[in-house]
């Protein structure tokens, strides 16, 4: 029987690194499993291409890869039914790149291979399926090769991989590892030396062990299968995901943290059966769910669309399960996703808590702990709401708009996302700029969301303009909280009070609540139809034009880009200088231990707020996603006001500064921390304190300086709390090991 005919619509940027083509190969043989499939490439008239391919199905694809894309006569075609692939990560600020794409595509169905996908875009839940990673058992097989590496250490260590940077910290303490760099995703020498295909997968082979997670999103990735696929016993991190995908902590891999690993590595390694049988059903697992041939669910969806008529009662009961009718099983409701655990998006409820009780610094703290994994939009726009309500209304501006330059200029996406855009009307309204504020209200007057469609009434009737009628509604991979009308004018009304508009706030305070702009019943359109744009709203004489308004808003963000590029030039300046002075290595290990750490408290002995290796140190702290707290002691306390003395534990820095004086205090809050920091090394109580954390048997000594005053920056190795080596059991090849 002929499979159907897929037209594939897949814009890659150029310059990504040979082992990102490999991957975008491999998704175009398995879909070649279940469709004959034809690639484009390149721009051109969908009416002529669809005559000449004669699709059963189009695929559009969108995403972290995408390029330069552009499509004409997308309004024919109609009976085509069409799905739209968003390749990315889950935290990616594309995924409103790809919204936009989609909404300029005709495409309201969507598929994904990130698992996490819909904890992160919620607004498309319900129309979202998962076509979750998969491993070819040809590439990565048991090759036979003996087990010289106890502990494999692969992939990026950057820090969106916070799990894996703890783990991999650990095991490095105590077992001989082989760590192979990265060399990130873009074309170079390094990346084309990465290996890939069979010459990685035997790489694999050679392990024990070897770790992988899903980045800080707790996501599904080809590690978790390329592993065991290669006969490695895989060690990965305990999320939903990997349940749903039939992980069973020791039964078919290790599921664990910084806190367990070393057991259970341990038990394993003195129990070779139990190793070996954990390893073959790690790779049974995998050859039995999670190769091309069970990742039929584009194929699944076709087939119910086609022969049902419709896709609306089409569900998927978890990420690695068919797609099905909902008649089936009428119990079960639309796709669902493993709930997310995630720590941003843990602080990212608690930034909207803490909004919601009026304490706005607190709101923007927990808005930067979101961010400091990467660079995740919903953070951004927390930030900017809470900076609004500060009153810090230029600060809202600076940021808002830096993300819309930063996707924008990455993505060149043909609108913006809509709630980044209300947000942005929000920062001109409170700093008194209604005739800017006006202007990007009548820019994109066909992109809706409830966020803008409100923001434009306010705009409307500020100005004394006829409210204009809601366009069709986009998701947003921003959404804020959901707030009545009556609340949401309320909470403007706040921003504009504490940004000194107190005129205006009177006014959106007693704007008419019947003035809620109300979308009408979405149009029922057929699968694959783009939808119209609205009719140009008729305003009167004094309303901005449109095209005045694009040209206007075009200049201000040249105007800003310019003076932001003359003040981050001085910035750069400023801190090249206190790089020279403070040392390149001294950061770079500030970086490895103080940023990627778990770290809930950093305590700080002898404080000086006059020392650049000080300052420097704190702004790694703010830097690291626990955010952690900061606490001096005045030079001569015994311990810090409010911390107690139990306040150092295995989650501490302890930092003794230059003016620190040593006392018991002090070395029994660096004998119990995580990682302590002695500055002016060349002073003989912090010689000898270094001289005691040596000898204790359980801290490495990480960096070491003379230079400038010298330091020390030692790391707790945990597992260890004496002397004594942990050891294997006789004749199991290899040996855990810890300083003696």
């Amino acid at each position: 029987m002929a499979k159907p005919r897929l037209l594939f619509f897949r814009w890659v940027r150029p310059g990504l690194a040979p082992f990102v083509h490999d991957q975008l190969a491999e998704q175009i043989r398995g879909l070649s499993l279940h469709f004959d499939v034809t690639l484009v490439d390149q721009d051109g008239d969908f009416d002529a291409l669809c005559d000449q391919h004669r699709p059963d199905l189009v695929l559009f694809e969108s995403g972290v890869y995408v390029g330069p894309r552009r499509l004409t006569r997308l309004d024919t075609h109609a009976d085509v039914p069409r799905i739209g692939f968003l390749n990315s990560d889950a935290f990616d600020p594309v995924r409103g790149v790809f919204l936009a794409d989609m909404a300029d595509w005709g495409v309201e169905t969507y598929f994904t291979v990130s698992v996490a996908m819909g904890a992160y875009t919620p607004e498309i839940a319900d129309r979202l399926f998962y076509w979750p990673n998969w491993v070819d058992p040809q590439v990565h097989r048991d090759h036979g090769l003996p087990k010289v590496v106890p502990v494999l250490l692969t992939g990026s260590q950057a820090r969106h991989y916070p799990w894996r940077n703890r783990v991999n910290k650990v095991l490095a303490q105590h077992y001989p590892v082989l760590s192979t760099p990265h060399f990130g995703w873009t074309d170079s020498a390094g990346t084309r030396s990465m290996p890939v295909g069979e010459a990685y997968s035997r790489l694999i082979n050679s392990a024990s062990f070897a770790p992988s997670c899903g980045n800080f999103t707790q996501d599904f990735v080809r590690k978790h299968l390329e592993i065991p696929a290669s006969a490695t016993c895989l060690i990965a991190q305990d999320t939903p995901a990997m349940h749903a995908a039939g992980y069973v902590d020791m039964v078919n891999c290790v599921l664990a943290d910084e806190d367990d690993v070393l057991d259970k590595v341990h038990h394993l390694v003195t129990h070779p059966d139990e190793l070996a049988a954990v390893t073959v059903a790690g790779r049974r697992l995998v050859l039995e769910r999670h190769t091309a041939d069970q990742r039929r669910q584009l194929r699944d969806w076709y087939d119910l669309a086609t022969s049902t008529g419709s896709t609306a009662a089409l569900v998927q009961d978890h990420p690695f399960a068919p797609v099905r009718s909902a008649s089936s099983n009428p119990s079960t409701g639309k796709s669902t996703a493993p709930g997310s655990t995630a720590e941003d998006r843990v602080y990212l409820r608690q930034g909207w808590a803490a909004v919601e009780r009026r304490r706005y610094q607190d709101a923007e703290r927990a808005f930067t702990g979101a961010a400091s994994f990467q660079y995740v939009p919903e953070a951004v726009v927390g930030t900017a709401t809470a900076q609004l309500l500060d009153g810090r209304a230029a600060d809202a501006l600076s940021s808002v708009t830096q993300l819309l330059e930063r996707v924008d200029g990455l993505y060149e996406p043909t609108s913006p996302d809509p709630v980044q855009w209300a947000v942005l009307i929000w920062a001109r309204l409170c700093l008194g700029d209604l005739a800017g504020a006006q202007v990007a209200a009548a820019e994109h007057p066909g992109l809706g969301h409830t966020e803008l469609d409100r923001t434009r009434a306010v705009v409307a009737d500020l100005t004394g303009m006829a409210v204009p009628p809601a366009p069709i509604g986009r998701p947003s991979p921003n959404p804020l909280p959901p707030l009545s009308w009556t609340h949401w004018l309320d909470r403007l009304a706040t921003m504009l009070r504490a940004n000194d508009q107190a005129e205006a706030a009177a006014e959106v305070a007693t704007l008419a609540r019947d003035l809620e702009p109300r979308r009408g019943a979405t149009p029922q359109r057929t699968v694959g139809v783009a939808p119209l744009a609205p009719a140009p709203v008729r305003r009167p004489s004094t309303a901005v034009p449109a095209s005045v308004a694009g040209t206007v808003g075009a200049a201000v963000r040249r105007a800003a880009t310019g003076l932001r590029g003359v003040a981050a030039q001085a910035t750069e300046r400023v801190r090249e200088s206190a790089r020279r002075r403070v040392g390149h290595d001294w950061l770079e290990s500030l970086t490895d231990v103080v940023e990627r750490e778990a770290l809930d408290t950093v305590l700080v002995f002898g404080a000086s707020r006059l020392s650049l290796r000080e300052r420097s140190m704190r702004l790694a702290a703010a830097r690291n996603p626990r955010l952690p707290r900061v606490a001096d002691v005045a030079a001569g306390r015994d311990e810090p006001t409010g911390t107690g003395p139990d306040a150092a534990d295995q989650r501490t820095l302890v930092h003794v500064g230059r003016h620190a004086v040593i006392t018991p205090a002090v070395g029994d809050a660096a004998h119990r921390a995580r990682i302590v920091i002695l500055e002016d090394a060349l002073r003989s109580p912090v010689t000898r304190l270094a001289e005691q954390l040596t000898w204790s048997g359980r801290f490495e000594l990480i960096a070491a300086s003379r230079d400038r005053g010298g330091y020390y920056i030692f790391r707790h190795q945990l597992g260890v709390s004496d002397r004594t080596p942990r050891s294997a059991s006789p004749g199991s090849g290899w040996t855990s090991h810890a300083r003696t």
